[in-house]
């Protein structure tokens, strides 16, 4: 028996292999922030949850995780398609929504919550916030990822 209507698909591992440096961090990187959500939300006492919340404005990977179903999710199913930028382009819009929804929430709570763990502001939220989102926007906007997503 033929398999003559079978065509080679690769395989989602074989596909993060050829994709650009810039998208393997980026899974990497939602991986572990995924993984330490994880961690922190159900092996660790509330005590780490409560002192982590503040700098993060969240768990860890809770906003990364969504972007994480979202790229493995498709980054497989269009090979060599340009619909694959949507991939590209919901990973961005997730992280500028985060942005933006950190902006309210530290705009708002600053002040009036500071002894409520979960709405108070620690030290290092604004990197969590601000930094590391806007340096992912860049890599994942970067030529070398959108010509990946376009299948060039």
């Amino acid at each position: 028996m033929s398999n003559s209507t079978y065509s080679a698909h690769p395989g989602l591992i074989t596909v993060i292999r050829v994709s650009p440096i810039g998208l393997q961090a980026f899974i990497g990187f939602s991986l572990l922030a995924s993984a330490a959500s994880l961690v922190i939300a159900f092996l660790l006492p509330n005590e780490v949850k409560e002192a982590v919340i503040p700098n993060t404005g969240s768990l860890l990977g809770l906003m990364y995780a969504f972007n994480l179903v979202i790229t493995l999710s498709n980054i497989s199913t269009f090979p060599g398609l340009k619909k694959r930028i949507a991939v590209q382009f919901a990973n961005v819009l997730l992280l500028v929504v985060s942005i933006v929804g950190q902006i309210a929430t530290i705009s708002n709570y600053q002040a009036e919550y500071a002894d409520n763990p979960y709405l108070s502001v620690g030290p290092f939220r604004y990197i969590w916030a601000f930094v590391i989102p806007a340096i992912w926007i860049i890599v994942l906007l970067s030529p070398r990822i959108t010509r990946f997503c376009m299948g060039k």
